[in-house]
């Protein structure tokens, strides 16, 4: 059996101004983010992403009281030291920075002061251990005499048991990543971004040399002055077309504009292609590395959904793709298909060169590429391109349709390769250019 220590000044948690600070703080962090939110949803993502809350955690964070109370149980946030916290919500609104910031302001002079008073650097106690020993279970920044064996008095014992001293100092469950996902996040990022036209807004990804490649019915839209307009092509070339890259979010973006002319695309299909004009400064580096969605594989979507924050790039990770024949999928199945014909609303719901699947980014985010998580490689991996949901009338502004009889679709980029390969000589040496040697 062995015994340790733990100061009983050291025990900030237990500090009644410091716990209300931080129960103010969660609450007023709370209030910025609805839980039915796409902005909720990726967050909970990216803290998934980052290896800081687990898949099984996932399903116990239903708000932020909940998402705090992990991260503190994982030794990821402390009482004062919110780094990470700020980081992530600082991406889906400003406001949370500043909260953070007041709080921990907050609970740091409070954590000051009980410092002044009692000194309360937490003490180690060992019994019957060698001095290097003594060094690796006090850590770096232990600095007590190895030789004074001298306990405060507002010290206690707690027992360990032998079985559990593994879990002293360290996290129980291991959640690290190979850090090189960061810099293929940050290169698919880097390729995404937002269209803006007179009424409306969608994703576009940077791929071949100079080439966007987007949803048809995004590319169709913003050519349009008027919802009633009919499609015309050389409206591409107008001041009020563009497409914009955030990185970093708070940088001065560049506008791209577009030659006055549709590519390549198709309307079944639902992808188009536009050619950047040149421009003075660098384009964005193309996603260049393609395959096949794999069922066994998640995936991530990038975009720009409309509200409430264009601008911001959401991250939605962590997907699946949806197997509409499944046993397990038959409810669902149910709401879409009857005696195997497509339910109304649902018409192109079985189309063959598209994949289906469940995600929060809607409205906007249409032409968001789909990323390949945890890949071995050190670039990005596209394998398809959200382009709608199912059923049309949920999509509507006033729509209340349960999400278990809502769904997302994909067009893979397989399809749209060889779909690009079918459209004569010039159109397959387009496709080389964008796709290289993937889908031959």
């Amino acid at each position: 059996m062995e015994f340790y220590t733990i100061s009983m000044a050291d025990k900030t948690d237990s500090s009644e101004k410091v716990a209300q600070h931080h129960t103010n703080m969660v609450t007023k962090l709370g209030g910025l983010f609805a839980t039915n939110s796409s902005q909720w949803h990726s967050i909970r993502s990216q803290f998934e992403t980052l290896g800081h809350i687990t898949t099984a955690d996932m399903g116990h964070v239903k708000c932020m009281f909940d998402l705090c109370k992990c991260l503190k149980a994982n030794g990821i946030i402390h009482y004062g030291r919110y780094k990470t916290l700020r980081d992530v919500l600082c991406t889906q609104h400003v406001e949370a920075g500043h909260i953070i910031d007041t709080y921990t302001k907050l609970i740091n002079q409070e954590n000051e002061g009980k410092g002044r008073e009692n000194n309360d650097e937490p003490q180690p106690m060992f019994s019957g251990r060698n001095s290097a020993d003594r060094k690796r279970k006090q850590g770096p920044s232990g600095d007590r005499d190895q030789g004074d064996e001298s306990k405060p008095s507002n010290e206690k014992r707690i027992k360990v048991d032998e079985e559990d001293r593994r879990y002293q100092f360290r996290k129980q469950m291991d959640n690290t990543h190979d850090a090189r996902i960061i810099d293929v996040w940050t290169r698919a990022r880097h390729a995404v971004g937002r269209i803006r036209g007179s009424l409306s807004t969608g994703t576009g990804i940077r791929v071949g040399t100079k080439y966007i490649l987007t949803a048809y019915h995004v590319a169709a839209d913003i050519t349009k002055q008027n919802k009633s307009d009919e499609v015309d092509w050389s409206k591409l070339d107008s001041e009020q077309v563009w497409i914009e890259f955030h990185f970093p979010k708070n940088s001065a973006s560049h506008k791209f504009y577009f030659e006055p002319e549709l590519i390549a695309g198709d309307q079944d299909l639902d992808f188009a292609l536009l050619e950047l004009k040149p421009a003075s400064f660098e384009i964005p580096k193309p996603l260049a590395k393609f395959r096949k969605p794999d069922n066994s594989q998640l995936f991530a979507l990038l975009g720009h959904p409309a509200k409430p924050n264009s601008e911001i790039m959401q991250f939605d990770s962590n997907i699946e793709l949806f197997d509409l024949d499944a046993d397990e999928n038959s409810n669902r199945r149910g709401y879409m298909m009857k005696d195997d014909k497509e339910n109304s609303g649902y018409e192109g719901i079985r189309d063959k060169r598209k994949v289906l699947f469940d995600c929060w980014v809607q409205h906007g985010a249409s032409g968001s590429p789909g990323i390949v998580m945890r890949n071995d490689d050190e670039e990005p991996i596209c394998t398809l391109m959200l382009v709608r949901g199912f059923p049309e009338q949920a999509f509507s502004e006033n729509s209340d349709i349960p999400h278990d009889k809502m769904i997302e679709q994909g067009v893979t980029m397989e399809a749209i390769a060889k779909k690009i390969d079918s459209m004569g000589k010039s159109a397959k040496s387009l496709k080389i250019d964008i796709f290289g040697e993937h889908f031959p």
